[in-house]
């Protein structure tokens, strides 16, 4: 009789045990099962630049992805795992400090959302990650956490290279417990991959939708819902990035001639011409940038030779021989910047002949920016110069 009260009791304990327990106690799914459970969650990212990684958040397609993927964006698409692809029409939350985007996609459609972790990790857990390294899409990797740093900065081993931001870091369960974010730099260390846990950005998904209803380019549109305090953050981030192509797209509101003092016209201008040449094919209005501030700069009167020499310089890209043969005869007085520039065109002649076109221009350009960077660093001083150009 003993016995048998004791099975039913143990018995009992199982069944509470069961009927109460939290979902996220369930048992460790295999891998292929995780996977399965989530790849349709996952998004590959797209902007007119790069691609990344996002995971969908709720049932609109509401998602999440690292702000860097999506900051120097002019648009934004995303696909999912059945090669259905939406346009980004709105975001909830930008955070460039975090690197966090909550945005929105722009259909009607019912999205099945990632399921959230509840019940914490620790050291050792088995981790799997779902994302699109080096834009292979919907990569599956598994590794371990490493550390915690902080609460809510997870170092973990699975793989992770460009492509991985914005991957989803799962638990053995199958549940949501992060965002990669970042590695360490793979040419020194591997496998040394960070992560952001949710409760950087689930705190955020209830804020409301700022939508793109005039279809503006994102920068355009997102610039234009931005106070004036978070584009100045924006632009502290591009520079702090060396992202001069991102910090003309949201300084242009904030950042004029009329706000800024005659001296650092020609800076300005300086910094177009170099993002410009960094992405030409991408970002022309940067030569109108760069012509905005050397012309004001020599209305101003102030920093005469470097800005009639920039100025030259942009008004070559946008073919207006009229004017550049004006601007020309006011470079004369400056003889070695009028020396230098009839010696460009004489490379510029010569590269039209050369056998590799593209080399004997990119060449080409960099002496013309070492001139300008030259030419700023005599004015303005090494540390405010010399911003590094992408080749």
């Amino acid at each position: 009789m003993r016995k048998r009260i004791l099975i039913i009791f143990a018995v009992l304990i199982l069944f509470i045990q069961t009927v109460f327990a939290s979902p996220n106690t369930a048992q460790p799914l295999s891998a292929n099962k995780i996977y399965e459970n989530n790849v349709n969650s996952i998004l590959f990212v797209e902007t007119q630049e790069s691609g990344g990684s996002g995971i969908i958040l709720d049932d609109t397609g509401t998602f999440v992805t690292c702000f860097h993927v999506i900051g120097n964006a002019d648009n934004i698409s995303v696909t999912t795992k059945d090669g259905n692809k939406y346009k980004v029409r709105g975001f909830k939350y930008l955070n460039p400090t975090d690197d966090i985007a909550i945005l929105t996609i722009s259909s009607r459609k019912k999205f099945t959302p990632v399921s959230i972790n509840h019940n914490g990790y620790k050291v050792g857990d088995n981790i799997y990650t779902i994302g699109n390294p080096q834009d292979i899409k919907f990569v599956f990797n598994n590794g371990i956490i490493n550390k915690i740093i902080e609460d809510d900065i997870i170092q973990f081993s699975a793989p992770a290279s460009p492509g991985s931001s914005g991957s989803a870091l799962f638990d053995s369960s199958g549940n949501l417990i992060g965002m990669v974010i970042s590695q360490y730099n793979p040419s020194v260390a591997q496998n040394i991959n960070f992560a952001i846990a949710n409760s950087k950005f689930l705190p955020y998904l209830s804020k409301k939708t700022k939508a793109n209803t005039k279809h503006l380019s994102w920068s355009e549109f997102v610039s234009s819902r931005l106070s004036e305090k978070n584009l100045k953050e924006f632009i502290a981030y591009a520079l702090s990035e060396d992202d001069y192509v991102m910090f003309f797209k949201y300084s242009k509101s904030i950042i004029t001639p009329e706000t800024t003092p005659p001296d650092d016209y020609a800076f300005y201008g300086t910094m177009a011409i170099a993002a410009y040449m960094s992405d030409y094919d991408n970002n022309k209005f940067l030569i109108d940038e760069a012509i905005k501030w050397y012309t004001a700069s020599i209305n101003a009167k102030v920093n005469e030779e470097i800005s009639l020499f920039g100025l030259i310089q942009a008004l070559m890209m946008k073919r207006d021989l009229e004017k550049i043969i004006e601007y020309e005869k006011q470079l004369k007085k400056y003889h070695k910047s009028y020396k230098f520039l009839k010696n460009c065109y004489k490379e510029v002649d010569k590269c039209n002949y050369a056998d590799d076109k593209l080399e004997c221009g990119k060449i080409t350009r960099a002496k013309i920016l070492n001139y300008l960077y030259s030419l700023a660093s005599d004015i303005y001083g090494k540390n405010k110069t010399n911003p590094p150009v992408k080749q």
